[in-house]
């Protein structure tokens, strides 16, 4: 009985994630779409700002340098075998529930009407809350980032002192008056 399941899920197709060359995700989910394999690239359209922007809103990926790509064993062994030049498939399989979580994600951004998915260029010198973990709620101001460790120093008022404080970027919300 367990072999069973077993190669129902080796034979079933899985989600697969392809990291793309920079400026790439469009090319990579044209090209498997040309190889009859199904493809997800989650993109939503922004307000176009800058003094060249000839269009009102440009396409941007929510999962930049991204392709998602559904493929059953067969089709797995064609994308090792016969590489994409500008993409190489990542190991292991992305679950389901993660394409779902996007695709909701992108209709949130449809629907409405801003992204919400995507950090600030920087939040140096930039007021920030603490949304999670165990400085919630608190406030303080972000003296320097570290984008390769994905955190921020923060400067806290703690019991009346100033602290530099470690924070995970994704736990920072600025604060906008």
């Amino acid at each position: 009985m367990p072999n069973t399941v077993v190669e129902e899920v080796v034979t079933g197709k899985q989600w697969y994630a392809m990291h793309t060359r920079s400026q790439h995700d469009k090319v990579v989910y044209q090209k498997l779409v040309r190889r009859n394999i199904t493809a997800f690239l989650p993109v939503t359209n922004v307000p176009c700002k800058g003094r060249g922007c000839k269009q009102t809103n440009r396409p941007v990926s929510l999962t930049p340098g991204y392709v998602f790509a559904q493929c059953d064993h067969d089709e797995l062994q064609s994308l090792k075998d016969r590489r994409i030049p500008d993409a190489h498939l990542l190991q292991g399989i992305v679950e389901d529930a993660c394409i779902e979580t996007l695709r909701k994600q992108m209709e949130g951004v449809q629907k409405n009407g801003h992204l919400i998915v995507g950090r600030p260029v920087s939040f140096v010198h930039k007021r920030v809350h603490i949304t999670d973990g165990p400085f919630v709620d608190f406030g303080g101001l972000v003296l320097r980032e570290n984008r390769t460790h994905g955190t921020a120093t923060v400067e806290l008022q703690i019991w009346g002192q100033t602290v530099p404080t470690e924070i995970p970027l994704q736990h920072l919300e600025e604060i906008t008056v």
